[in-house]
């Protein structure tokens, strides 16, 4: 069983790309490896859906380039990804203030309840 990416990852990554002028990010940048370290912490997809690479600096790379491809301005070819992350996309071009606002709201909300676990 494979965890597809969620609307709320896909958000999150989108958050990236719209900060990072709408370009996909490398593994190692800080930002990718932050988000890897919370979509891995969060209870989004049970432990059994989860394979060995799930959500690693990697993958989040490679849905920042599924993203960053599908921006209208970009002119090569674009990578597979999946239908959700244009919609996504578009939604963040029609307005990306709220959207980048929903990501902060998503992202809180999967750290507080990261931080409840942990006090447990």
């Amino acid at each position: 069983m494979v965890a597809n990416w969620t609307r709320e990852e896909i958000l999150l990554a989108c958050d990236l790309v719209s900060r990072n002028n709408w370009q996909g990010l490398r593994a190692n940048t800080t930002q990718v490896q932050e988000l890897s370290r919370l979509l891995q912490a969060a209870k989004i997809h049970p432990p059994e859906t989860r394979h060995r690479g799930f959500r690693s600096p990697s993958s989040v790379q490679r849905k920042t380039y599924d993203i960053a491809t599908q921006h209208p301005k970009y002119h090569r070819k674009p990578t597979r990804g999946n239908q959700l992350d244009a919609i996504i996309l578009f939604e963040f071009l029609d307005d990306t203030a709220r959207m980048q606002e929903e990501a902060s709201s998503i992202r809180k909300r999967i750290e507080n309840s990261i931080h409840e676990i942990d006090q447990k």
